[in-house]
């Protein structure tokens, strides 16, 4: 009987690991948020943060049980309970005022983090948007135009689906948006910063298909060589990549420039129909795919044999 007992003791000690020490229970006390942000938007502080996924011993959290917002001593109510990101508005105060801002979270057992970090913010009186804006087609895209103060910075948005993209902060009265293209909507708005980083509320939206109403680029380089019966003209090709052809002017004996033959794929034409004796002069443009044509390039003049 011994025996037998002996082999079952055997039998559990080889069947089972060994039970270490028990674990301290878990503190269940939310990591802290690091980043609070408050930007002042007309007459409201947009306040960011987000709210933490996992406790101090790196444990999920699913939902907290409080939010505390603090604009110095006054809360700031917080509905959100879920991790992830937050954004709350706060009613601006008196301008040249300065609020500290922080913020901590409670878990469902209601232990607290650490506060955040403090954000101080001076207010501003309400910043006004950018006046007189516009968008309107450019050679290389979109010119977004607009007036603010001086100092003032400008933030172009635009909208990519549901979302605003932030395209850039101008220092300057303009912009250009060299990836839109011709036939292609774009929708943008615009936000005056004050170089105190206070901001506007943003421009209605603008809202534009730009079309290509640009001539191309002058031609270059006109040469003409007379010969028997015939003036050779040629001349640089246009660097513009959606030229459709050239149009050839002349003036023969001083008369008035006209258009003469038809439009010319190659850069060189030969002009026959001459009098021999008589003082030609010649121009070209450039016209694209649009129909869009360039002024005159610089006139040549020759003498026909």
């Amino acid at each position: 009987m011994a025996v037998r007992l002996w082999m079952v003791w055997l039998m559990l000690l080889s069947g089972c690991g060994y039970v270490g020490d028990p674990l301290p229970p878990a503190l269940n006390i939310p990591a802290r948020i690091n980043d609070l942000r408050a930007v002042q938007t007309g007459d409201r502080v947009r306040l960011t943060c987000t709210l933490p996924s996992l406790t101090t011993d790196s444990l999920g959290i699913r939902r907290v049980e409080s939010v505390e917002l603090l604009a110095g001593d006054t809360p700031i109510p917080v509905a959100q309970r879920t991790p992830g990101p937050l954004e709350v508005y706060w009613p601006v105060g008196a301008a040249g005022a300065t609020v500290v801002f922080r913020v901590r979270t409670r878990s469902e057992k209601g232990r607290a983090s650490e506060w955040s970090p403090d954000v101080a913010l001076e207010l501003q009186s309400p910043v006004q948007p950018p006046a007189g804006a516009k968008a309107d087609p450019h050679p290389e895209g979109v010119r977004l135009s607009w007036t603010v103060p001086a100092r003032h910075a400008v933030r172009v948005l635009r909208r990519s689906g549901d979302e605003w993209i932030e395209e850039a902060v101008i220092s300057a009265s303009e912009w250009v948006d060299r990836g839109a293209k011709f036939g292609q909507p774009r929708v943008y708005s615009l936000v005056a910063i004050h170089p105190k980083g206070a901001e506007s509320v943003p421009v209605a939206d603008l809202v534009i298909t730009p079309d290509d109403i640009f001539p191309p680029a002058i031609p270059a380089g006109l040469a003409a060589i007379p010969g028997i019966g015939t003036i050779e003209i040629a001349w640089e090709r246009s660097p513009d990549t959606d030229v459709a052809g050239y149009r050839i002017y002349r003036s023969a004996g001083g008369t008035p420039m006209e258009a003469v033959g038809v439009m010319s794929v190659a850069a060189a034409y030969s002009d026959r129909e001459i009098k021999s004796g008589v003082n030609y002069r010649y121009a070209v443009t450039a016209i694209d795919q649009k129909g869009n044509e360039s002024p005159k390039s610089a006139s040549i003049e020759v003498l026909a044999p």
